[in-house]
């Protein structure tokens, strides 16, 4: 093989390697960002529910009830704080395995 030959070799190679790292980069970008546009309107309907739960506070009774549902409410946040937690924990470790993958493609050309 000519030394043409090997550099027009060697650059498919490279292109289409990035093209591997740049379709990753955009699943995993387009991944994040659903999972943040989900979480943020969970929490904005969260904070809108609230303000409405306040806003019809009109007697002890109501205080009561909104009061016993904010812990509820809280317990919510909690649980949702932490599985988005583990769910973008998998996102990152399913993003990093799949560039190892890649980067060891490279080592086998």
């Amino acid at each position: 093989m000519d030394m043409l030959s090997k550099a027009k070799t060697g650059y498919e190679g490279l292109a289409s390697t990035l093209a591997k790292v740049g379709a990753l980069n955009i699943d995993y970008l387009e991944q994040i960002t659903d999972r943040q546009m989900e979480s943020a309107k969970f929490y904005s309907d969260l904070g809108v529910s609230q303000l409405k739960g306040v806003q019809a506070l009109d007697s002890l009774k109501s205080v009561k009830t909104f009061s016993s549902s904010s812990v509820e409410t809280g317990t919510k946040a909690t649980k949702k704080v932490i599985e988005d937690g583990k769910i973008i924990a998998a996102l990152g470790s399913s993003y990093k395995d799949s560039m190892v993958e890649i980067i060891k493609s490279l080592s086998t050309k």
